[in-house]
């Protein structure tokens, strides 16, 4: 139960809160550079290109962009500071006590929680079937909207914890989102379910180093098998 740094997991809570604001899906955004910016993964965006909110959506959870989830909290009708704090009061009602949020991309340390929390923060999120249907892809392609005299420029992007090779596996995974920063190390949510029996089990990692997200496939591998006793503590 030590807080960690959550890394990217952050944008689970960012799609969720979005969703409970003045996120419409059916609309659409536009990027502007000055003010959604944002340091490491990002979709290659130029200043003032037009996306529907449904791709913006699926992009940031399934890629993990950061540059996205910046302008998803922007666009939900709320300051990003207050977009923040609502995350930070909605956790707090959740009984997450020991889960602090304080920027949307996952990029700063000072996003903690500990795995305990993270299974019930992941429980309760995955209760959305926007949420829910984004981070069972492995792979999202969209494309930007078009603006007068600029092409609509087409993007990909990949779930690095579904692109774990699946050769003899038991257990498909439903649903999963990965992060990594220096301080947080590898972060790792998946929610699975066994073949044979149909059961479905949540795995998660924190603190780890392993980047292609390998441990948490492991263990999950490991839980399906049916041959573990699992208790409740």
């Amino acid at each position: 139960d030590k807080p960690r740094s959550a890394a990217s997991a952050v944008k689970l809570l960012v799609a969720y809160e979005a969703l409970n604001q003045d996120f419409n899906l059916a609309k659409s955004s536009v990027y502007s550079k000055a003010k959604n910016s944002a340091k490491g993964n990002a979709l290659p965006l130029r200043n003032g290109a037009k996306i529907k909110n449904a791709d913006l959506f699926t992009a940031m959870l399934v890629g993990s962009a950061n540059n996205a989830a910046r302008l998803i909290a922007q666009s939900s009708g709320l300051a990003e500071k207050t977009f923040i704090a609502q995350i930070n009061q909605r956790l707090e009602n959740w009984g997450a006590d020991d889960t602090k949020i304080v920027d949307v991309s996952g990029m700063d340390a000072g996003n903690k929680s500990t795995p305990r929390n993270m299974l019930k923060i992941f429980t309760r999120i995955l209760e959305n079937p926007n949420i829910k249907n984004a981070i069972a892809k492995d792979k999202f392609t969209f494309q930007e909207l078009p603006v007068v005299k600029t092409k609509a420029a087409k993007h990909t992007v990949t779930n690095p914890s579904q692109s774990v090779s699946t050769a003899n596996k038991n257990y498909k995974i439903l649903a999963s989102k990965t992060g990594y920063t220096d301080e947080a190390g590898a972060v790792t949510l998946m929610l699975i379910e066994s073949k044979k029996p149909k059961k479905q089990y949540t795995v998660i990692t924190m603190g780890g180093k392993d980047t292609k997200n390998e441990e948490a496939n492991k263990i999950a591998k490991w839980i399906s098998t049916g041959d573990v006793k699992l208790t409740n503590n």
